[in-house]
């Protein structure tokens, strides 16, 4: 592999489809704030059947499993599938839906930390920095750079903040596939994280 050609042309889409990596990453801030909300919106019950599926500590717990590489083994499926979900969907052309994905991700995070914040006050919000905020500082970046390849995917034009609708340069498969796999590493490795440092912290709540 070139590493100095996908610098290049990491950096050149960064660049050239800034708009996409913008409006995403707001896409997921305000997913996070209406995740967080949501806790005041449902009861406990309807919460916790939620949290069960969103989060893969309680995922496993909830059926029993306290071991850390099933955990691990978990968010690496789950992660995997939403990967390769939006990976799909740049394939199709359908780049519409990556803005949806990215906000539900958002949603997931706002409503776990709010959840535990909501549940365990001041004890809850202390776990939650440990065991949320290193994975996702891995996460978000990838999600959000993976969301963008996929819509560059999609599309062949993009609004400048100029407002004029300008050509972006559409990656060919090979590339894309190859990006696609980077970043699926990258997140990989937050996985480590999510199964074997996060339930430390989480069996604080136990």
């Amino acid at each position: 592999m070139n590493l100095i050609k996908y610098k290049k042309l990491l950096s050149n889409h960064i660049e050239s489809g800034f708009v996409f990596y913008f409006a995403l990453l707001l896409i997921f801030l305000i997913g996070i704030i209406i995740g967080s909300l949501l806790i005041k919106a449902i009861d406990f019950d309807v919460q916790d059947s939620i949290l069960n599926f969103s989060c893969t500590y309680f995922y496993n717990t909830n059926k029993g499993i306290t071991s850390n590489f099933n955990i691990f083994k978990t968010s690496v499926l789950f992660r995997t599938i939403f990967v390769l979900i939006i990976y799909i969907v740049g394939l199709l052309s359908l780049g519409i839906i990556v803005p949806l994905l990215i906000f539900l991700q958002g949603g997931v995070l706002g409503f776990n930390v709010g959840y535990l914040i909501n549940s365990y006050g001041l004890k809850g919000f202390l776990v939650s920095i440990f065991s949320y905020y290193p994975q996702y500082l891995l996460y978000i970046p990838c999600f959000i750079a993976i969301g963008a390849f996929a819509m560059t995917m999609a599309f062949k034009y993009k609004i400048s903040t100029t407002r004029k609708v300008v050509k972006v340069k559409r990656l060919d498969i090979i590339d894309y596939t190859i990006f696609i796999f980077i970043f699926t590493f990258i997140i990989l490795v937050g996985s480590l994280y999510e199964g074997f440092i996060s339930p430390i912290f989480l069996n604080l709540l136990i």
